[in-house]
């Protein structure tokens, strides 16, 4: 099946760009361009243009991906959004979901709920399709004047530098170059920067190819992810269903690695296969197929996401099985991360080292992330005759022993703390709980104004900021101009999750995470704290 070109519930908005500048003299402005305009380059341009940094954003093609694609949204990319503004727009199309079941040969044998504090501002998981997801981005970056995205425009060839980078680019008006200072490469699976680098991903592909098909259907069927282990229709195989906006169905299948790609994509080849696997659930409302792709799951990660001036990110820099929702989800962190480091960077506020933290805390998130993806994927598709066997096994006994359903329940994407890297900052003072440095503060009300609860994120700046508790408004202190100062009480929902006492505070990274945090603080201690971040210390007895 030819990729569409339009789809029922979304007709893509062709674009176009002027003629580059630079083909009449002009080649200022470069600060950072992000080659690649899906989820993960436009999320960092428009955070990189937020912190006030121009970005030129280059993008061979001229519209958004049509299909599915990346479909589940997280909680932690909601929040980025939100940070970013542009998380209700999400809200308001997506589906929200926490739930699934899982079925063995026509039997359910497991449900699930993705845990969720009842106070959360966002669902757990949003289904929305990566069409709009990448829509929604582009008309933010397009509405923000340091933004200038550059379509079809070909990266042709790369020089990357200690001090810079130079793009030779192309597009109908012609060739021409620009000069950056850093390059954020998004350019997904098949990445032309990586490439051009001369750098490779390295790891495990697993044998096994998933079908995906969009179908166009009513259903009063709630929104949840539903898996089916040698049904019908797929004996020996495994089947997700996924439930979207607009009517649209997504499922996946399991097929051979054996077999011909470009055969069991034909709508021959998948028309018969769906409709006995939809009469054998019972779907008797009519229905179309909108979108076919292929899809095999990888663990590949680059082994270093920086080189001299041009950082990878996103599918650039690592690959995750579908299993679990890691893969845009991950890199949209992966451009929370690094955006602010890049800021400090331009802005002189610090040395440049402080990009090799993001190289360190990204690849042992991959690995995190990796850990979990991996189970899910060695039991949804099993590649040896011998995981066949276990998997199998374990499928049985699930249907007598609840002490193995468990297993059939993925493992959904969870917000990932930094364990290792140079900003993370060994313990000042006594505490049994909260979190520590390197780990993501949690999202809660600081305080219910009427109806509403204010949540930490609604009030927190883009850059430091440090949260206290109790602190005494009378008491003189003078904190260096990039830290915010927020105070709540310490028996607040933020407070009872962060341990806290009075005088306790938190100096927090503009992406949530916890660079240090004191039972007593002292403008001395924040001010110390942020000297780490102006010269990060490579040497500070952490493991590379």
């Amino acid at each position: 099946m030819s990729a569409p070109t339009t789809l029922s519930y979304f007709e893509p908005v062709t674009y176009s760009s002027d003629r580059p500048r630079e083909l009449d003299g002009d080649a200022s402005g470069h600060r950072i361009v992000v080659v690649g305009a899906g989820p993960v380059g436009l999320t960092a341009a428009l955070d990189l243009a937020q912190r006030g940094i121009s970005v030129t954003v280059v993008e061979h093609d001229d519209k958004v991906s049509l299909g599915s694609r990346a479909l589940a949204i997280s909680y932690r990319s909601l929040e980025i959004l939100g940070r970013l503004g542009i998380a209700d727009r999400y809200m308001e199309s997506g589906l929200p979901w926490d739930s699934g079941r899982s079925f063995y040969r026509g039997r359910e044998i497991s449900n699930f709920t993705v845990p969720q504090a009842p106070d959360a501002q966002y669902p757990g998981l949003l289904n929305l399709q990566q069409p709009f997801i990448e829509t929604y981005l582009v008309e933010a970056c397009l509405d923000h004047p340091l933004i200038d995205i550059r379509w079809s425009t070909t990266l042709t060839s790369l020089a990357s530098r200690a001090d810079g980078v130079t793009l030779d680019l192309r597009n109908s008006y012609g060739d021409y170059s620009i000069a950056a200072d850093w390059v954020v490469a998004s350019d997904g699976a098949r990445s032309t920067v990586r490439e051009l680098v001369g750098t490779k991903l390295e790891g495990t592909s697993f044998s096994n190819m998933f079908v995906i098909v969009d179908v166009r259907m009513k259903s009063d069927r709630p929104a949840e992810r539903l898996c089916w282990f040698d049904p019908p229709a797929f004996p020996g195989s495994t089947v997700l269903m996924h439930k979207q906006p607009h009517d649209i169905w997504r499922i996946d299948y399991q097929v051979s690695a054996s077999l011909d790609p470009d055969e069991v994509t034909k709508p021959d080849a998948v028309l018969p296969k769906v409709r006995e696997h939809l009469e054998w659930i019972g779907v008797e409302a009519p229905w179309d197929i909108e979108w076919i792709s292929l899809y095999r799951a990888h663990a590949l990660t680059l082994p270093n996401y920086r080189k001299d001036r041009v950082v990878f990110v996103g599918d650039a820099a690592h690959l995750l099985p579908i299993f679990g929702v890691r893969g845009m989800n991950s890199g949209i962190a992966d451009a929370a991360n690094l955006t602010w480091k890049l800021a400090e960077v331009i802005h002189g506020r610090a040395d440049e080292s402080l990009i090799d933290s993001f190289d360190v805390e990204q690849r042992d998130a991959f690995q995190q992330n990796k850990h979990h993806a991996r189970l899910s994927t060695l039991f949804m598709t099993p590649g040896s005759l011998g995981s066949v066997l276990v998997r199998d096994a374990a499928l049985d006994l699930a249907l007598v022993d609840e002490t193995f359903r468990a297993l059939a329940d993925p493992r959904y994407s969870t917000p990932i703390d930094y364990h290792v890297g140079p900003l993370i900052l060994p313990e000042v003072g006594d505490w049994t709980g909260g979190v520590g440095s390197g780990a993501l503060v949690p999202n809660k009300p600081i305080r219910a104004d009427g109806e509403q609860p204010v949540f930490l994120n609604d009030i927190i700046g883009a850059g430091f900021s440090l949260l206290t508790f109790d602190w005494n408004p009378d008491a003189s202190h003078t904190l260096p101009k990039q830290v915010s100062h927020i105070d709540v009480k310490s028996d607040s929902p933020i407070g009872q999750a962060l341990d806290a006492r009075p005088g306790s505070g938190y100096l927090i990274r503009p992406d949530r995470h916890v660079l240090a945090r004191w039972r007593a603080w002292t403008p001395d201690t924040v001010s110390e704290a942020l000297n780490l971040i102006a010269s990060p210390d490579k040497d500070n007895g952490y493991d590379q």
